[in-house]
């Protein structure tokens, strides 16, 4: 059961999500655009999607390592838009990853470099 869309939605949404994820060094070259669209969309599919299994909700993990990915190749290119791009990212599901970071005893990145 899920809120937010059935399985199947989700599933599809999710193969979306990691192809594009998976061009993301080569998007970020020939597409900036494309790439900061697709972040906020992952972003705003991951902080809506509540899982239920066993009456628990949990998060998708995997969709939550796709924005920390696509995260970590758009603050290789510092710009304005891009640092708009990652402030609405960390208001749209911030506090899930920070959960998350938690969980794993993993540290997010917190440097942007220029």
């Amino acid at each position: 059961e899920t809120h937010g869309g059935g399985p199947a939605l989700r599933n599809y949404l999710l193969a979306l999500c990691e192809a594009e994820c998976a061009k993301r060094e080569e998007t970020v070259i020939s597409d900036i655009g494309r790439l900061q669209a697709t972040v906020s969309f992952v972003a705003e599919f991951y902080a809506s999607l509540d899982i239920v299994e066993n009456g628990r909700a949990t998060k998708c993990d995997r969709l939550a390592d796709l924005v920390f990915l696509m995260l970590l190749t758009l603050k290789g290119t510092i710009d304005v838009k891009n640092v708009r791009v990652v402030c609405k990212v960390l208001k749209q599901c911030g506090r899930y990853l920070a959960g998350l970071e938690k969980h794993r005893r993993t540290k997010a990145p917190t440097k942007m470099t220029v």
